[in-house]
């Protein structure tokens, strides 16, 4: 019983002395050239407070020889256009498109709705990938 309220008493006058510290700072003040009050914990003013220096930045400029112009690589050669399709496959593409679409947005819908329910953090990996491909695959169908 006697160690303990020994130590106890050496501890809290270790704490006493730790906390006293504070008190004892110091805050100078001084007064500038142009008449403003600063106030620091320093006893010296700072030199650099109010002084700039002027730097001199000359631009970076490449110059280049006359008459050399840069040239293309390659030439750029035009695709052959293709035939446009028929107004009934188009019609039958739009509708398996829109099919496509719809699932897709339902996919998405139902992962979505899964990740804000909560998961492991073996499912994160796999949500995530099936989030990305289905969002994929609505901005292919949709569209």
């Amino acid at each position: 019983m006697n160690r303990v309220v020994c130590a106890n008493t050496i501890l809290l006058f270790i704490t006493t002395l730790c906390l006293q510290q504070p008190l004892f700072a110091e805050i100078y003040r001084w007064v500038d050239s142009k008449g403003q009050i600063h106030f620091s914990d320093a006893k010296n003013r700072p030199r650099h407070i109010n002084e700039a220096e002027s730097i001199k930045v000359e631009p970076n400029v490449v110059k280049t020889q006359p008459g050399l112009t840069p040239k293309p690589k390659r030439s750029v050669k035009k695709k052959k256009s293709r035939k446009p399709a028929t107004m009934n496959s188009t019609r039958h593409a739009a509708s398996g498109n829109d099919k496509k679409c719809t699932r897709a947005k339902e996919k998405l819908d139902k992962v979505r709705s899964r990740m804000r329910a909560g998961y492991t953090a073996a499912q994160q990996r796999r949500l995530h990938d099936r989030e990305l491909r289905y969002m994929e695959e609505r901005s292919r169908y949709c569209n």
